[in-house]
């Protein structure tokens, strides 16, 4: 059995900018402060929650599919380290907010 995944680094964002700004259809996250903190926004069409990740949090942050997310207010230094359960596909993105509203509402885990 082939088991795709990929783990890749953010890192360099600029306090005042904002890095996400998607949805993905299918795809599992799993986010690790490795250094610094930042606020992550996760939304949907009905409910919203703010969470703080910094290097001194002993836990990880699960993202499932479906679920918005906006990173923004990270330190200098932040880097963040996430673990995704498939390789990269920009079909699997939602880029608009009007765009993931509609699809949303017709949206079921695989």
């Amino acid at each position: 059995m082939l088991f795709r995944s990929r783990i890749y680094f953010l890192s360099d964002i600029k306090r005042s900018s904002i890095r996400g700004n998607h949805a993905h259809k299918k795809l599992h996250q799993l986010f690790i402060a490795l250094a610094g903190d930042c606020k992550i926004i996760f939304k949907d069409e009905n409910s919203q929650e703010v969470v703080h990740i910094s290097e001194n949090d002993s836990n990880a942050i699960y993202v499932p599919p479906g679920i918005w997310r906006e990173i923004y207010n990270a330190s200098e230094q932040f880097i963040l380290i996430v673990f995704a359960s498939d390789i990269y596909d920009e079909k699997d993105y939602i880029r608009n907010w009007s765009e993931y509203i509609v699809w949303k509402k017709s949206f079921k885990i695989n």
